[in-house]
């Protein structure tokens, strides 16, 4: 069940990156877009599927509204199920949370929970483009670290 998920994730991620690729339109016939940065994004939770006691993935996919500078996630905040705060991290390219000169950006960050414990994430999803730029906040499903 866990890999259907993921073949839907990454299939979703592909349509919409083509859709992206393939839209021809004018200036004068685009509807008004509620950003001129972000197409579509979605983050997603799950534990690991390897032998990894209390891994979980963070999966994400952000398309942007045309190539940009900077496209991805900015800031990745994981919670444990009762709220309180148990990581903060900043989005780079270093560690593959933001990717440069793209149109879209699909990946899956690994996390080392404490195995039985329940999580979620606050993901800010984030487009940059000549000095302008746009984020949205995602809240993701919550999930239990395997172990």
């Amino acid at each position: 069940m866990r890999r259907a998920k993921k073949l839907t994730f990454l299939l979703t991620s592909l349509i919409l990156s083509i859709m992206c690729f393939c839209q021809i339109a004018s200036a004068a016939e685009s509807p008004a877009r509620a950003s001129l940065y972000l197409s579509s994004y979605g983050a997603y939770l799950s534990a690991e599927s390897s032998s990894y006691t209390g891994t979980l993935n963070i999966e994400f996919d952000v398309v942007a509204a045309q190539r940009s500078d900077y496209v991805g996630v900015s800031e990745l905040i994981i919670y444990k199920s009762n709220g309180s705060r148990v990581a903060a991290i900043t989005g780079s390219t270093r560690n593959g949370l933001l990717r440069a000169n793209a149109l879209a950006h699909a990946y899956t960050y690994l996390y080392n929970g404490t195995p039985g414990t329940s999580y979620y994430a606050v993901v800010t999803v984030y487009a940059e483009k000549d000095g302008g730029s746009d984020s949205r906040t995602i809240t993701t499903n919550t999930c239990v670290a395997p172990g």
